[in-house]
């Protein structure tokens, strides 16, 4: 599986649907599989990174210094995923660099 299936299908676990997304099983994975002409779709919506960082647990203090659960920190890795194109990377190295962090 590559990190751009691994990130969508950490968005629907983390409770993030696609308008035009079905929750059965197959559908869930012609969606994920099909991912090319959505990927635009997901990766500029912030609820699937907040989905996303829900499953993968990104939450903690923000820079003043508050703990916001609810918040979880997702726009930290959104943009160093922003970074990590600026810098020249794909999409699934940016995504895999997010694994790694």
């Amino acid at each position: 599986m590559t990190a751009t299936q691994r990130f969508i299908e950490d968005a629907i676990k983390g409770g993030w649907r696609a308008i035009d997304f079905d929750s059965r099983e197959d559908r869930k994975q012609n969606y994920i599989n099909g991912v090319e002409g959505r990927l635009e779709q997901i990766l500029l919506d912030p609820l699937a990174w907040r989905a996303v960082g829900k499953t993968r647990g990104w939450n903690g203090f923000t820079f003043a210094g508050k703990w916001h659960e609810d918040e979880m920190l997702y726009k930290n890795e959104w943009h160093k995923f922003i970074d990590h194109l600026a810098d020249g990377r794909t999409i699934e190295e940016a995504l895999k660099s997010l694994e790694t962090n």
